[in-house]
Formats: structure tokens, C-alpha cells, sequence
């Protein structure tokens, strides 16, 4: 039973993750380098274990001492295939981790494209220049027509402009403030 080594590429994977996956990588390196140790363990031990071509003269050897060889090649056999399957249990959940972090980094990313979408069409939105909107009418009311009679043509002020515009372009509720300001000096001249 022979096992491949296969590289996994962990370039997908997000930077936030690139201390987890090192020591996921490190962890995936020690458990093949101890995987082809105990095959190579395992190699020796059937190699011992293979019938030894005969002599021509074979020693005569008592059956206790050839049966406890025999036990204990079987043991250290079985001690041998016990730790490759579970160096293959581990892979198998450092390849779960993995596959678990890669499907975990493609929804952050997709998540990540639609906010920046988002965001982009915000940026594009409030950029875009405000329509000139149409005059507020002047509404006249009765105690109105009294005071513009008392007071001389001098004393009303025409309305005072809107403020010089700052660096920054103004956003949509501050060019609505800045009207309705307007508007509520027009209606209102004598008050502060």
C-alpha cells in the first residue's frame, strides 16, 4: 500500500488566516514525514517477517525461540499499521479543516464583493451633482402686509445669501438645510 504525498495549495486562502494555515502546513508536513516513517517501519518488519531463503545446511533452531520472533514481528506489524491509520485519520481531518477554511475564505470574499459593490455605488451616489430645485413659494399672511408698511424701504434687508461653500462638496441634506434656511429668512426678515 503505497500512499502519495500531494501538496495542497493554500494560496487561496485569506490573510487573516496565514498563522492557522502555517501551522496547519507544519502540522500536514510532520504527520507524512511520520506516515513514511512508519511504511518504512512497516517495510523493515515484513522484510523480517519474509521466509529467509534456505541454507544449505540449516542450523537447527528450537520452535519457542522462532515462535516469540514471530510474535513480536507480528506485534510491532500490528503497532506499525495502528500509527498509519492514524496518521491517515489525521489527514483526513487537517484535509476537512482545510476544505472547512476554503469554503469559509470564498464567502468572506463574496461577501467582501458585494459590500465593495455597495459601497462603490454609495461613493458614485453621493457624488453625483443635486437637480436645481424649483423656488418654495412665498406665503403671505395678514399681519404681514402692517409691518412692511411701518417699516422704510431701507430697513428690509434683502435676504442674506447662503454661506460661502466650503472645500468639501456638500451633501444632499446640507444643500436641503441650506434652502430651507434660505427660505425661512425670506419668510421671517425682522427675526433672529
Amino acid at each position: 500500500m503505497e500512499q502519495q504525498e500531494t501538496k495542497l495549495p493554500l494560496e487561496w486562502l485569506s490573510s487573516r488566516r496565514t498563522p492557522e494555515l502555517h501551522r496547519l502546513e507544519a502540522l500536514c508536513r510532520e504527520t507524512a514525514r511520520e506516515e513514511r516513517c512508519a511504511q518504512r517501519r512497516l517495510q523493515e518488519v515484513e522484510e523480517a517477517m519474509a521466509p529467509e531463503p534456505e541454507r544449505s545446511c540449516p542450523a537447527p533452531a528450537p520452535e519457542a525461540a522462532e515462535r516469540a520472533k514471530l510474535e513480536q514481528l507480528s506485534r510491532q506489524l500490528n503497532a506499525a499499521n495502528a500509527e498509519l491509520r492514524r496518521y491517515e485519520t489525521r489527514m483526513f481531518a487537517y484535509e476537512r479543516t482545510i476544505l472547512a477554511l476554503r469554503k469559509e475564505n470564498a464567502d468572506l470574499s463574496a461577501r467582501c464583493d458585494v459590500l465593495h459593490a455597495e459601497v462603490e455605488k454609495l461613493a458614485a451616489e453621493a457624488l453625483k451633482p443635486l437637480p436645481e430645485l424649483p423656488p418654495l413659494p412665498t406665503i403671505s399672511f395678514p399681519g404681514d402686509e402692517k409691518k412692511d408698511a411701518e417699516q422704510p424701504p431701507e430697513a428690509a434687508a434683502p435676504a442674506p445669501a447662503p454661506p460661502a461653500a466650503p472645500a468639501r462638496p456638500k451633501t444632499r441634506l446640507e444643500h436641503l438645510g441650506d434652502e430651507v434656511l434660505a427660505q425661512l429668512a425670506r419668510l421671517m426678515p425682522g427675526e433672529k
